[in-house]
């Protein structure tokens, strides 16, 4: 009875191979799969916030902002510049003196206050997203010029307009639920259609 040959070296090593060749070929080309999958979804976070940038308020701007934590968990310093990002937004920044306010102070005094109130705001919420911008961009290895990121992207003056007409309707009806403001009423004079003047003797 003849023994089984045993197999040499170069035989073992061609048969592992047609064996596990395929099964490697595959998990290679998964992992190559999720790699360029992962970074089509952080690339479309940073698309998202770079094309909201002036929109802040938007949806898309938040829902990008949100999926950040999970994308880009193992990323420590994007995470870092997301956090300062975020917490700055929660918080309620206190006021310089040249910006605090009075009962007794006139309105023109109050709305010079008040701008200048919410534009050091916007800077520094600018700089803090200008920041998380620019590791983003770093962990992707994109090239963006920091200086530019809010001087070169485009929002029409109607959408600011808007959204400040907005805030102040949105604030007045608050102001006139919680009874700070009375809600003005003239009576029309019905051949005139205009309000009386009740200085007219």
């Amino acid at each position: 009875m003849e023994y089984a040959k045993v197999f040499s070296t170069v035989e073992i090593f061609t048969i592992a191979a047609l064996f596990f060749g395929p099964l490697l070929a595959v998990y290679i080309g998964r992992k190559l799969d999720d790699r360029r999958l992962k970074r089509e979804r952080r690339m479309d976070i940073f698309r998202s916030l770079m094309r909201t940038r002036r929109d802040t308020l938007s949806f898309d701007h938040v829902s990008a902002l949100n999926l950040v934590e999970v994308e880009f968990q193992c990323d420590r310093k994007v995470i870092d510049a997301w956090k300062k990002y975020l917490n700055y937004l929660y918080q309620n920044h206190g006021r310089t003196h040249d910006e605090e306010l009075s009962d007794d102070m006139p309105e023109s005094e109050r709305r010079i206050r008040n701008e200048r109130y919410s534009s050091r705001i916007m800077v520094e919420c600018q700089e803090l997203l200008i920041e998380l911008l620019r590791v983003m961009a770093q962990a992707l290895d994109h090239e963006v010029e920091v200086p530019s990121i809010f001087k070169s992207g485009y929002s029409p003056q109607g959408w600011a307009e808007v959204e400040n007409q907005q805030a102040i309707i949105r604030q007045y009806v608050v102001d006139l639920y919680y009874g700070r403001r009375g809600l003005p009423v003239f009576p029309i004079d019905p051949e005139e259609k205009k309000p009386q003047n009740f200085m007219k003797n």
